[in-house]
């Protein structure tokens, strides 16, 4: 089959379509750091643009025009270029979220604007649409153009395609604009004049610049399409236009390209094709496709972290403290597990470290989260449904032999390449940290015997004293690949349905007597002070040594339960995260998000200085004053109590339950009062 290349336009980071015959290619190159009609492009996606296409700024270009011509600036690269593609005897255009169908067995209905719709690129998407190499080659043999199907403007409310250019973005594009193009082509090329009026008069349209050629056809289609652009460029003022419509031009290329097809298909012996057109909802390039490698060929320590939007700041902590303790012979790779983190944000956490002994990428699971699969997650108290990614890591992580998983609300106190380096053999699922707040629970809070009785019977664990905590781990991919352990994780769900735990419920169910237990310091509980200030006396002796060594020397501050050290800095262990915090640039925001949530007391302390106080009730107003401003301070403590309660008042049962009950019934109240304050005083 003769050479084809098929340029595909993208102007941002964006889902990879690259083969033998899709060559990505950076739209507007030369203008790093200008604004476009998207975003400012800054140097992070401009570094990644390079590093994983060709750019449209080399050779003799318009690299420049770019945000008037868009992807016109790809088709005079190629035609002054083809030498760069090795002169295909094929020269075909599509964009990064629009492309062709080649798979004429697609049965699949056009919606009114001509396009089947997909969620992402990936494998499915490439075999369903016949983007394959094989298929592309087929469809194209013998053809002389293949141009996406034409569409009915009608279905926009138009009668022609001459109103649908006056009527479709009104405030953007401007009908005289297209009449003074049209007065070019008229005097530059006389002989299309008909092909002017049939089309403009057609319901039916060609849009979006996507097509393929043969070689010697597209170099005439491009010496005619810029001849008129030079001209339109003379007469089309553009200087009071904003950043969309200097866009005229481009939008008036696809009209341009219908009226080119037009009279090219008077002749007899064309040979052409109409293909369906495709459009991408979700082309996030971070988006998990196919396979992830590890970052480095020697010395790679994979760590793994689950997150969303809404906790990037502490990931940026707890990834900052990894780094604090990294040695200078490993290499850590770092890799976040994550459904909706905005680009944004990721760039601040890889603003982290520019070390090259340091990895950080962000893996977006959407796809493998389907609406199916959503709804088996059960979620109670703080937990979000990303604490259920560590069910997909075998999966994910096919091509490492083992990995480490750790929550987010941690921070480390020694190098985690020691921890990575436990060895496991073949009856180890995962290594991890037994449970201590569990068992101090089971001991203090369990009179009714109720979580001895939801472990044993409901998830029917036999051994509850090795339940572990799984906010760190050390799972064995090789062995869990071997076992097919994503599959047992999911019907090990539809089984319990509601874990209260979530999935380390699951997680324990599936490899007890599969776990390598781990020094309590690779997973230092911190909350349990917080809880119970009678600890010490309620922790079964056979843990209570080892737990209080592990506080004196943490390997790993765990910070887990609803009171965390942004909560309240004053805790026991707290200082180690504000320390790590201190270096990074999250600290400002931890801060002011925090104080956000207590603004409340702010109002409360601006109510004295605007409340006109007789002296004599001022001593009195002021003390009253100060219990509310407690009050409202501990507000969050008292929503987190309420969720404790909440949840112990729905797994217990008899006095036990009631006296929860209780409990939960007064915070609530609490809660309500403080609120009413609040609100007064705004």
């Amino acid at each position: 089959m003769p050479g084809l290349k098929i340029l595909v336009s993208y102007h941002k980071p964006s889902t990879l379509l690259k083969n033998n015959i899709f060559v990505p290619i950076h739209l507007g190159r030369c203008l790093e750091n200008k604004v476009s009609k998207d975003e400012t492009d800054d140097k992070f996606e401009h570094e990644w643009l390079l590093s994983n296409m060709i750019g449209d700024d080399t050779g003799d270009n318009i690299s420049d025009k770019n945000r008037e011509l868009c992807e016109l600036t790809s088709i005079y690269w190629a035609w002054k270029n083809l030498d760069k593609l090795d002169n295909p005897d094929y020269i075909g255009f599509m964009h990064y979220r629009r492309h062709l169908c080649f798979n004429l067995k697609c049965e699949e209905k056009i919606d009114h604007a001509g396009l089947l719709y997909s969620d992402i690129i990936d494998k499915e998407y490439i075999s369903k649409y016949g983007l394959t190499e094989n298929i592309i080659n087929s469809v194209i043999k013998e053809k002389d153009i293949i141009v996406g199907e034409k569409v009915d403007v009608t279905k926009f409310g138009n009668k022609t395609t001459y109103d649908h250019y006056r009527n479709a973005l009104p405030g953007i594009l401007h009908i005289e604009d297209y009449d003074s193009v049209i007065d070019i082509i008229e005097r530059l090329y006389p002989q299309y004049s008909y092909s002017i009026k049939e089309y403009n008069a057609s319901q039916y349209a060609y849009f979006a610049n996507i097509f393929i050629m043969k070689k010697e056809l597209f170099k005439e289609y491009a010496t005619w399409l810029f001849s008129i652009i030079s001209e339109a460029e003379k007469v089309v003022d553009i200087s009071n236009y904003n950043i969309q419509e200097i866009r005229v031009l481009a939008f008036i290329s696809e009209w341009l390209f219908g009226i080119w097809y037009t009279h090219w298909l008077k002749n007899k012996n064309t040979k052409s094709l109409e293909l369906k057109r495709t459009f991408i909802r979700n082309t996030s390039y971070d988006i998990y496709h196919d396979e992830i490698f590890p970052a480095f060929e020697k010395n790679n320590i994979p760590i793994i972290l689950s997150c969303d939007k809404n906790y990037v700041n502490y990931l940026g902590v707890a990834i900052t403290s990894i780094l604090s303790h990294s040695n200078e012979v490993d290499n850590y790779d770092i890799l976040v597990l994550h459904a909706d983190i905005p680009i944004h944000q990721q760039k601040d956490i890889l603003s982290i470290s520019n070390n090259s002994k340091h990895s950080i990428r962000f893996i977006k699971i959407d796809n493998l989260l389907s609406n199916d699969i959503r709804k088996k997650f059960f979620i109670t108290a703080h937990f979000s449904q990303a604490t259920y990614y560590r069910f997909f890591i075998p999966e994910l992580f096919k091509h490492y032999d083992k990995v480490i998983y750790i929550d987010c609300d941690l921070v480390l106190n020694a190098d985690i390449s020691k921890l990575y380096n436990i060895q496991l053999s073949s009856q180890h699922l995962v290594a991890a940290v037994k449970d201590v707040e569990l068992q101090r629970l089971m001991k203090k809070e369990d009179e009714n015997g109720y979580w001895q009785n939801y472990l044993f019977d409901t998830l029917k664990i036999r051994n509850i004293k090795n339940y572990f905590n799984a906010g760190v781990l050390v799972f064995n991919v090789k062995q869990m690949i071997e076992e097919n352990s994503i599959e047992v994780f999911f019907k090990t769900l539809d089984r319990v349905v509601n874990p209260v735990l979530v999935d380390q419920d699951i997680l324990n169910i599936v490899c007890e007597n599969r776990v390598k237990f781990l020094d309590l310091k690779w997973n230092v509980l911190y909350q349990m002070p917080i809880w119970d200030q009678n600890w010490k006396n309620v922790l079964p002796c056979s843990l209570l040594n080892e737990y209080i060594e592990s506080r004196k020397d943490p390997y790993i501050i765990h910070y887990a339960g609803e009171i965390k050290p942004w909560n309240d800095p004053s805790n026991e262990l707290a200082l180690f995260f504000w320390q790590h915090a201190r270096k990074t640039i999250f600290y400002e925001r931890i801060i002011y998000d925090n104080l956000k949530k207590f603004t409340e007391s702010k109002f409360v302390a601006d109510s004295l200085v605007n409340h006109k106080l007789d002296k004599e009730k001022k001593e009195a107003d002021n003390h009253n004053l100060m219990i509310i401003i407690k009050d409202v301070f501990y507000y969050n403590r008292t929503k987190a109590k309420y969720a404790y309660y909440k949840i112990l008042s729905k797994v217990y049962w008899g006095k036990k339950r009631k006296r929860y009950k209780e409990k939960r019934k007064k915070l609530k109240e609490e809660i309500s009062r403080i609120r009413r304050i609040i609100k007064n005083l705004r």
